[in-house]
């Protein structure tokens, strides 16, 4: 079903979810190897119109990345999104 569909089609294109045991994320000779997958809804909008729910109506929400997250990305040298 859908809990496994990101993961599975990421690693079915060659790029598995950091840290997933599953689908393939582990042991790729990097510099780290993270206790849990770096799969994470930094930012979330919602539709315009959600009658059940209009306090949420055109909203943006944005997560910060875990601190776990944030050492992946640095040991990998990449940029921490802004």
């Amino acid at each position: 079903g859908r809990t496994h569909q990101i993961r599975a089609h990421l690693a079915s294109v060659g790029h598995p979810v950091l840290g997933d045991r599953k689908y393939g994320g582990m042991s790729r000779n990097l510099p780290v190897e993270p206790k849990r997958q770096m799969l994470h809804a930094f930012q979330l909008t919602f539709p315009k119109e959600l009658p059940e729910l209009p306090e949420l109506s055109r909203q943006t929400l944005c997560a910060p990345l875990p601190e776990d997250f944030l050492r992946c990305l640095r040991a990998l040298g990449l940029a921490e999104p802004k």
